[in-house]
């Protein structure tokens, strides 16, 4: 089964049960969903860990596949960001290997919200619903994913 890169936020969503993004991660291990991180997101995530939230920081973080920043992924990372920054739409280096590592395994890159370049054919979750960017280069809803509707089934 193709992992799930959890991105930063998705992950501190989770820890910090914001936004629902706990149902959503509840919902892809009960569909036996393998989910994932990346020395990035690793990063990110410790940087901006409070003292309270180190053991169970850490018990999620080691339930994650690791996904490494190969030379190719890193590579891409910088056409990437190069590709960005001529259209004026500059992208920061974490995010822009982010993307590539998501590209790099063939994962689904799980995000709370687009601020990262998608690649035509690579899916995102976001907020539940999976997407793509067709060969127009249009975001496309290509399914409303059976984690989407969570806040309307709370109830």
């Amino acid at each position: 089964m193709t992992p799930h890169l959890l991105d930063t936020n998705v992950i501190v969503d989770v820890l910090r049960r914001r936004n629902d993004a706990h149902l959503v991660v509840e919902r892809l291990l009960k569909q036996g969903q393998p989910l994932a991180s990346c020395s990035i997101t690793i990063t990110e995530v410790y940087a901006g860990m409070r003292p309270h939230e180190e053991k169970p920081t850490r018990t999620f973080m080691k339930s994650l596949v690791f996904l490494p920043v190969t030379a190719e992924a890193a590579e891409h990372a910088g056409y990437l960001k190069a590709q960005y920054a001529q259209r004026g739409k500059p992208l920061s280096l974490q995010d822009a290997t982010i993307a590539a590592v998501s590209i790099a395994f063939h994962s689904v890159l799980s995000r709370g919200e687009f601020t990262i370049p998608l690649k035509i054919g690579v899916p995102v979750l976001c907020c539940g619903c999976l997407y793509l960017k067709n060969e127009s280069r249009k975001l496309v809803k290509i399914a409303q994913s059976s984690v989407c509707n969570l806040s309307q089934n709370k109830a």
